[in-house]
């Protein structure tokens, strides 16, 4: 050990480096190993105030969380992350950590098949990252949590987080991926649309919008209209707009 690093750091160095390793092995079992052994010896000089370890202790509970959710142990995940809320005293100040945490602890009570409790802790991360102004991040987790609601049939819903989501994406400053998010809010934006006939009238002028931004997303959007066109009863236009993709597609190939 370097003269120049004490002891808890040297601990830290080497558990962080064997973490890694283990991981970079696809072995999160003996990650979480070395993990939970680190955070025995960190707990004993928090309980001695020998050193100001907590930040690095919450790191490796994090670790731990994530290997157990590696793991697929959704229940012990959650313990690990929501003991770093409850142990430690986070205010705004630490609002991307905050984001990150409820982050984790909603992707892991999607594992477990709570997927409305998930919903809940991204709402809590996206309104952290907000405040954090990582935008990027809060978009994101807008679009899963719109999805979700219009899974639901939760329109109200929907439409909020749409003006919220608007408002993010004008802060967005790749201007190719603002586009072309631009246009998948107003996709999702028709398809709130309760009328058939409107919908197609507007999906229809959205795909011709595309083709010159993203013809990938063109395309995805295009498939949306031939299911709407098919709901409509049009099988016939339907088929074409497959067609017309799918021609339009080869062209690009050669």
């Amino acid at each position: 050990m370097p003269e120049s690093m004490t002891e808890p750091e040297s601990l830290i160095t080497n558990s962080i480096l064997q973490i890694q390793t283990y991981l970079s092995a696809n072995d999160p079992r003996s990650a979480l190993k070395t993990t939970k052994k680190t955070l025995r010896k960190l707990e004993t000089l928090l309980a001695k105030k020998k050193m100001n370890v907590g930040n690095h202790y919450i790191f490796f509970k994090m670790v731990e969380g994530d290997c157990f959710y590696a793991l697929n142990e959704p229940d012990k995940a959650l313990l690990s992350y929501k003991s770093i809320l409850e142990k430690f005293r986070l205010s705004d100040k630490d609002a991307e950590f905050l984001a990150m945490v409820h982050n984790k602890i909603g992707r892991t009570y999607v594992l477990k098949g709570e997927t409305e409790n998930g919903m809940i802790e991204f709402a809590k991360a996206k309104s952290y990252y907000q405040t954090s102004k990582k935008y990027r991040e809060a978009y994101e987790l807008g679009m899963s949590l719109l999805k979700y609601n219009l899974s639901k049939n939760d329109f109200n819903s929907a439409k909020q987080l749409l003006k919220e989501l608007k408002k993010l994406n004008k802060k967005d400053k790749e201007k190719d991926r603002k586009n072309r998010n631009s246009l998948l809010l107003e996709f999702y934006e028709i398809s709130i649309v309760e009328d058939v006939q409107k919908q197609a009238k507007k999906l229809s002028n959205l795909v011709e919008k595309a083709r010159n931004i993203d013809f990938n997303l063109a395309a995805e959007l295009g498939l949306s209209y031939s299911k709407l066109l098919l709901k409509k009863g049009d099988k016939n236009e339907s088929v074409q707009q497959i067609e017309q993709l799918i021609t339009e597609a080869d062209k690009r190939k050669d």
